[in-house]
């Protein structure tokens, strides 16, 4: 049965050069700055999440109000003119 796993007991220690031949700090900065890139998007939509109930909400009172003073508009009586009544033939 073959092993999926590489596993090495007691690996020999690499030496000072390979450890300086795989130092590059701006390698790793360049990782850091798209990590914190990737991770911008999904806390902007944290944040929306929750901005969306309250931003809901408000729509709803604002529509409920809306309809509520098209409901309760007086309206003025039409006036009445003095127009002659129309004669029949």
């Amino acid at each position: 049965m073959n092993s999926k796993y590489d596993i090495r007991i007691d690996p020999p220690q690499p030496s000072e050069a390979e450890i300086q031949a795989q130092k590059d700090f701006n390698r790793v900065l360049v990782q850091f700055r798209r990590s914190r890139k990737r991770h911008s998007f999904p806390q902007m939509l944290e944040r929306f999440n929750k901005i969306l109930p309250a931003l809901i909400l408000a729509l709803l009172i604002a529509a409920i109000l809306i309809l509520y003073a098209r409901l309760t508009r007086k309206t003025s009586p039409v006036q009445e003119k003095n127009v002659p009544a129309l004669q029949k033939r």
